[in-house]
């Protein structure tokens, strides 16, 4: 992507375990946010973050969590945010 494009906030799209969740992509920092419904097991997650440019470039960032112990418990309970502008350069 050409530095100062930006994001097309109509085609960010946020998947953990394959299942696409409801997120909010805030613009002017970049982030994008998700707060679970529920407790997420303790195991290894896949979080999928995709969108496009204004100009129609696609990018896609894949990661692996896992949550464990105590861990997954203070991960459940916070936001899960994602910096979509380090995804595109």
């Amino acid at each position: 992507m050409d530095t100062g494009v930006g994001i097309d906030p109509a085609t960010v799209v946020m998947q953990l375990d394959g299942q696409a969740v409801v997120a909010t992509y805030i613009a002017g920092t970049g982030e994008l946010v998700y707060l679970p419904g529920a407790l997420l097991a303790s195991q290894e997650h896949t979080l999928t973050i995709s969108a496009e440019d204004v100009s129609g470039t696609p990018v896609q960032s894949r990661q692996r969590l896992r949550l464990g112990g105590t861990v997954a418990s203070t991960f459940d309970h916070c936001e899960v945010i994602a910096k979509l502008e380090h995804t595109f350069q």
